[in-house]
């Protein structure tokens, strides 16, 4: 076994502490047993601000993996004490490592920054405040896409006027705190994109691509891709209408990407607000995946665990996913579980997609407490369902990641009559944590697993070296 880094190393101690020691009965959520269940990282503020050492309340925001961080930027909520809106530009890193601390990356700028700016025919030196905007992490940086602000940043009213869907295209770089505005195509004129969109999907393929998918507008079921290397977009497919066999545009879904050695390679789709041509609107529990070695949607068999519950439909949900380890019991490996005892490259590996929250109702909205381990066959012909613990209150557009050692994480999100009780606002800034390896969960036998020496080094025990990516 190589021997680890000081960071890895602290991060490993963190866990194995984390899983032993931490638990305060106080702040576990989802179950009496308090390994198995969520634990709160950092609870509700009292002030909707937030403050130094932490972000605001917030929702409709990004978040992404660097390294052991998880990254947060931009959102929105409502100030009710100030009656206004509130767009947040800022971009802040929680250290996935014990005692999770929050470091803020760069405080943003104000609205009305943005407002002179564009108004001058120019744009920012960072995005302005938005939700509803897609982020991948690849090469060092931070990618977000589209969002919306309800044209504060355009018109500077603090009001919600449809049509302000941003095209932007932004990198972040933790490593300087820096941002950049990204011209398609090396500043091409009439370079084709996706155009202005919000409330869409993205995942991070293979070779450094960025695709989406959905949004508000009609025709935006197509699918796109964006070579982050040449920053050029492609379009993959129109949208594909379900009497043609595709999904028809979907609004707060969610991408993972299934890649798997040998076997498929694309991304799949799940859940979100289906619109119909005529206007009319159901929220869709089934899934898609979209082969991008064919560039053509198709449906997905969804079956429950052991004959077990499916989710119901559900938009604006959080979905995580990567390769984490297993056991030959199908259990989840820690960080803190020895290596193989030939090497990492001969351990197994199952893609787990995790899925959290979400409402369940359209019109009106009924949050969901839910959490579900989604995983698939090599061929991605079959997604497997297995209930987690689920995280309370009940929220949307929250955003998650999860770690390379199989620790979800979530944050934010927007409350329902149905959950908020009595907290302080209808949004919230409050972090959990799922110990995967911890709770118990094993992967179902159909699930693809893979080699570690199949994958790429990067995916192995989170290690692995990714190229950067100049800004």
């Amino acid at each position: 076994m190589r021997a680890l880094t000081a960071r890895q190393a602290a991060c490993l101690i963190c866990s194995v502490w984390v899983m032993v020691c931490a638990w305060d009965p106080v702040h576990s959520t989802g179950g009496s047993d308090p390994v198995r269940a969520w634990q709160v990282v950092h609870g509700q503020s009292a002030a909707s601000a937030g403050g130094p050492t932490m972000p605001s309340i917030r929702y409709g925001h990004a978040v992404g993996v660097d390294g052991d961080a998880m990254l947060v930027t931009l959102g929105y909520y409502f100030d009710r004490e100030a009656n206004h809106a509130t767009w947040k530009s800022d971009t802040w890193a929680l250290d996935m490592c014990a005692p999770h601390a929050w470091a803020r990356l760069h405080a943003g700028i104000e609205q009305e920054h943005a407002l002179k700016s564009y108004q001058a025919g120019s744009a920012p030196h960072s995005p302005a405040g938005r939700f509803g905007h897609s982020a991948v992490t690849h090469g060092g940086l931070l990618y977000v896409y589209g969002g919306h602000d309800g044209g504060y940043s355009r018109h500077g009213e603090q009001n919600y006027v449809p049509g302000y869907d941003f095209d932007e295209l932004w990198a972040f770089s933790p490593a300087t705190r820096t941002w950049a505005l990204l011209p398609p195509s090396g500043g091409e004129v009439g370079a084709p994109s996706p155009g202005p969109r919000y409330l869409h999907a993205a995942a991070l393929v293979a070779a450094g691509r960025m695709v989406v998918t959905g949004g508000l507008q009609k025709a935006q079921g197509d699918m796109w891709s964006l070579d982050l290397h040449t920053r050029s977009w492609s379009l993959l497919a129109p949208e594909a209408a379900r009497s043609n066999g595709g999904p028809g545009r979907r609004v707060g879904a969610s991408l993972s990407a299934v890649e798997v050695p040998g076997g498929a390679s694309g991304v799949l789709l799940l859940g979100g607000r289906y619109i119909d041509p005529d206007g009319s609107s159901s929220l869709d529990a089934a899934p898609f995946f979209f082969d991008l070695s064919k560039n053509t949607w198709r449906a997905v068999d969804s079956v429950g665990a052991a004959g077990g519950p499916v989710p119901v439909g559900r938009k604006y949900h959080a979905q995580a996913s990567t390769w984490l380890r297993v056991a030959t019991d199908g259990s989840f490996l820690g960080a803190d579980a020895p290596a193989d005892a030939t090497s990492a490259a001969k351990e197994e590996y199952v893609l787990a997609i995790v899925m959290l929250g979400g409402t369940i109702t359209t019109p009106g909205l009924t949050c969901s407490e839910e959490a579900w381990l989604a995983t698939v066959d090599c061929g991605a012909q079959q997604v497997v369902w297995t209930v987690l613990p689920g995280l309370a209150p009940a929220t949307y557009d929250l955003r998650g990641v999860l770690s390379a050692s199989g620790v979800v994480f979530s944050f934010g999100g927007h409350l329902c009559p149905n959950s908020k009780g009595d907290m302080p606002f209808y949004y919230t800034n409050a972090v959990s944590k799922l110990d995967l390896p911890a709770s118990g969960v094993r992967v179902p036998a159909s699930a693809c697993r893979v080699r570690g020496e199949k994958l790429p080094a990067g995916v192995r025990r989170g290690g692995g070296v990714v190229p950067e990516v100049e800004l």
